[in-house]
């Protein structure tokens, strides 16, 4: 079995080195979170919308902050990993 193993650094405006591992692992993490949310919110709106006994008005409440969070797990989650990547502290 032959291991490689790649060595990628990215230089932020010569301030400092973000070694790879770093950047696949907050990838990875923010990339669960968003795609969690995304789901389990959609499955919440699913459950409201095709459930006779489900809409009322405290749960057609809940499905509309489902939706503001899907719209979060969109496009707000991804695009957090290049902050602490690229923000020198």
């Amino acid at each position: 079995m032959i291991i490689i193993i790649i060595r990628i650094n990215i230089i932020v405006a010569g301030l400092y080195e973000v070694p790879a591992g770093i950047i696949v692992l907050l990838s990875v993490f923010y990339g669960t979170i968003s795609v969690v949310a995304v789901v389990g919110n959609f499955l919440v709106i699913w459950i409201v919308a095709t459930s006779r006994r489900m809409q009322n008005v405290t749960n057609c409440f809940i499905a509309n902050l489902a939706l503001a969070d899907i719209v979060i797990g969109l496009f707000a989650i991804p695009f957090q990993v290049f902050y602490p990547i690229f923000v020198n502290f």
